[in-house]
């Protein structure tokens, strides 16, 4: 009597009821759907576990490269297995993403580290000069910029104490020339043989002009210039910059994109307005 006065209990015995009577009448159904998922459950845990082999098969195969593009990475894949679909290809690149095996770069392109937005660290002697700068000049008419700053991507640099002042304005390269106190050069055009010249001596500050729209990154309220800029204007006039071959360069570039991502729209665009766009595309690797 307590069972039938009870509407709870009703309630849970016709729900037990209606499913056991819907388990026998559908077992084989219920077989089915069981198979079926084991199956799934093996094929999602067969493709992770290639993916990953893959990923780290593809880190070995552009061990070497800084960046890849995804035209790079489809290519692997199809020399691989060239059924692959389009759909397929994009869930790998997406699993290697979503497992840290790859990052993104730049648009189109990945890298094998994080990336990180960075920017050259002022030192003393910059700041200094930014000090006295700054007393005469509005601190965006002007960018500064010290060759030892890229230690830490190429040491060699650092053994030179060079010093470079640019701006657009004709007239401030000149009043910067006459203010500051240490031995000024100005450069108005990459001639060879001043650049020869000026070169020899040590401890200068180089005065620049700076092509409008130059890749430039703030520090410090210190305006310096971007990587993309230093790059593309080493690659132009490296005597200018203690480069002795092109080689040191490329090893710069390499080592500063493991660490830092480079604009490469940025980069492109700055060379293309020095004239130098298809150099500087093939030595990254974009040509």
């Amino acid at each position: 009597m307590y069972i039938l006065s009870n509407g709870n209990q009703w309630r849970r015995a016709s729900i037990f009821l209606l499913l056991s009577s819907y388990v026998y009448f559908n077992t084989e159904r219920l077989q089915l759907f069981i198979c079926k998922t084991i199956k799934n459950i093996y094929y999602f845990c067969r493709y992770i576990v290639m993916n990953s082999l893959l990923g780290n098969q593809l880190i070995l195969y552009f061990k070497d490269t800084c960046f890849v593009s995804k035209d790079d990475i489809v290519s692997f894949y199809k020399r691989r297995d060239p059924n692959l679909s389009q759909t397929t290809l994009n869930w790998r690149i997406h699993c290697l993403l979503e497992s840290k095996l790859l990052y993104h770069h730049s648009r189109g392109n990945y890298s094998f580290q994080p990336i990180y937005r960075g920017h050259l660290i002022p030192t003393k002697n910059l700041l200094t000069i930014h000090k006295t700068l700054k007393q005469h000049f509005a601190t965006n008419s002007y960018s500064l910029f010290e060759l030892s700053m890229l230690k830490p991507w190429l040491p060699e640099l650092a053994k030179t104490d060079r010093h470079y002042v640019y701006s657009q304005d004709k007239i401030i390269r000149k009043q910067i020339r006459s203010i500051l106190s240490k031995p000024v050069c100005m450069i108005e055009h990459s001639d060879k043989k001043v650049v020869h010249d000026f070169t020899k001596i040590q401890n200068k500050i180089i005065v620049l002009p700076e092509i409008s729209e130059s890749p430039i990154t703030y520090k410090q309220n210190i305006r310096l210039p971007g990587f993309e800029k230093l790059i593309t204007d080493m690659y132009i006039n490296p005597e200018l910059y203690h480069i002795r071959h092109e080689q040191e360069i490329r090893e710069l570039y390499r080592n500063i994109a493991k660490t830092h991502s480079f604009n490469i729209p940025m980069l492109l665009r700055y060379a293309s307005r020095r004239n130098r766009k298809k150099q500087i595309a093939a030595m990254i690797g974009f040509s």
